[in-house]
């Protein structure tokens, strides 16, 4: 209300320089809010401060920090992780007497190539067989045959003897 009053009854002289808190009334009217600065909150990270226990602190530049090893070190924690999963994986499929249902791709292509080459060696060795049975039968036939021409001779022989 003192600011409404003092916009539309202005006083004809000011007395803001001879008080340090000017009357109701104040030629000038300010809400208290433009007299300072917003309220923020303080910042969460300030630039430029680093922990007492930081590389950085310590003297060693950001580009000369190595995070590798223990990049490294989190890899290899992984792996043998995994290998560890899966032996135990493997060890309760054989408990329960069932087939693990995960296959080592390098093992899968492996096994499909040796299969492939086991297919052609085997289709080979049907054709080798049939072939050796066509030779067999061809043999046993020219056996008989021989046999027969034999028995001739050795009749003709004997016929030939037994003349005077």
């Amino acid at each position: 209300m003192p600011a409404k009053m003092a916009i539309t009854k202005p006083s004809l002289f000011s007395i803001a320089n001879s008080t340090k808190i000017p009357p109701c009334g104040a030629r000038d009217v300010v809400p208290n809010a433009m007299h300072s600065a917003p309220v923020m909150a303080p910042p969460n990270i300030i630039d430029g401060i680093t922990r007492s226990g930081s590389a950085a602190a310590n003297g060693i530049a950001p580009s000369e920090m190595n995070v590798a090893p223990r990049s490294q070190a989190v890899r290899a924690e992984n792996k043998q992780l995994r290998k560890r999963i899966d032996a135990a994986e493997n060890a309760a499929h054989q408990a329960m007497g069932t087939a693990a249902t995960r296959a080592d791709p390098d093992e899968h292509a492996e096994l499909k190539a040796d299969n492939a080459r086991l297919a052609i060696q085997l289709a080979n060795n049907v054709e080798h067989v049939r072939n050796l049975q066509q030779q067999l039968t061809e043999t046993q036939e020219e056996l008989v045959a021989a046999k027969q021409l034999n028995s001739d001779y050795f009749q003709q022989l004997k016929r030939v003897l037994d003349k005077p």
